[in-house]
C-alpha cells in the first residue's frame, strides 16, 4: 500500500511540480532541524547504502539538506530542471527552477500566480517576506484529499525557484520547522 501511494504521490508532484513530506516522528524532525546546519551530511538509504547529501548545489543555489532525505531521480519530460527528496516512506520536498530570461519583467507575484495556479486547490493563505535578503511568497493551499500543500515562490538571476512542502494533514505543523530550515540554508551562487 506504501508504494502504491508513494507511486501515486511522486506521479501528481512532477504533474503539478509540487511535492509532499513527512517525518516519521519528532525526533527525527526534531534531529533534521539541527542537521541542516552541518556542511556535510553521511546518509543511509532504505538499502542502507551511504551518500552524502548535505550542502547541495541546484541551479544557482545551495541549500542544505536533512539527513533522512533521499533524493529521488525520475525521467522528466517538462524541460524545468527539478530535485525530489523522498523523506518517511511516503512522502517528499522538492524544487524547481525554471528559466524566466525570456521574461525579464516578471514580477514574483506575477510568476507565482502562474507557477502554482490550480482550480483543484483551496489558497488558506498568501504572504510575501523577506528571506536571505531576497522577496519571496508563500502560498499555504489545500489539496480536496486534505492535503497541505506550501510553495514557497522566489526569483534570482533570471530564474524562478519554487520549493513545494506538502505532508500529510496531522504532520504539517510538526515538520514545518525542517522545511523552514531548509528554506533559511538557501543562498545564491550568483
Amino acid at each position: 500500500m506504501k508504494k502504491t501511494y508513494l507511486l501515486l504521490l511522486i506521479t501528481l508532484i512532477i504533474g503539478l511540480l509540487s511535492g509532499c513530506g513527512l517525518f516519521p516522528d519528532k525526533e527525527k524532525a526534531a534531529q533534521d532541524e539541527k542537521e541542516i546546519n552541518n556542511e556535510n551530511i553521511t546518509t543511509k538509504s532504505s538499502k542502507h547504502e551511504k551518500t552524502t547529501v548535505g550542502k547541495i548545489e541546484f541551479e544557482g543555489i545551495t541549500m542544505k539538506i536533512p539527513e533522512s532525505f533521499k533524493r529521488i531521480l525520475l525521467p522528466d519530460d517538462s524541460g524545468i530542471p527539478y530535485i525530489l527528496y523522498e523523506f518517511g516512506e511516503t512522502t517528499s520536498f522538492n524544487v524547481i527552477a525554471e528559466d524566466l530570461s525570456d521574461i525579464p519583467e516578471i514580477t514574483l507575484e506575477e510568476y507565482r500566480k502562474n507557477s502554482i495556479a490550480s482550480k483543484d486547490l483551496e489558497y488558506i493563505s498568501n504572504e510575501y517576506y523577506e528571506l536571505n535578503g531576497k522577496e519571496v511568497n508563500e502560498v499555504v493551499a489545500l489539496r480536496a484529499d486534505g492535503i497541505k500543500l506550501q510553495q514557497t515562490t522566489m526569483i534570482h538571476n533570471g530564474k524562478g525557484y519554487v520549493f513545494t512542502y506538502g505532508p500529510i494533514p496531522e504532520n504539517y505543523e510538526k515538520d514545518l520547522p525542517v522545511i523552514k530550515g531548509i528554506l533559511k540554508s538557501v543562498s545564491f551562487i550568483d
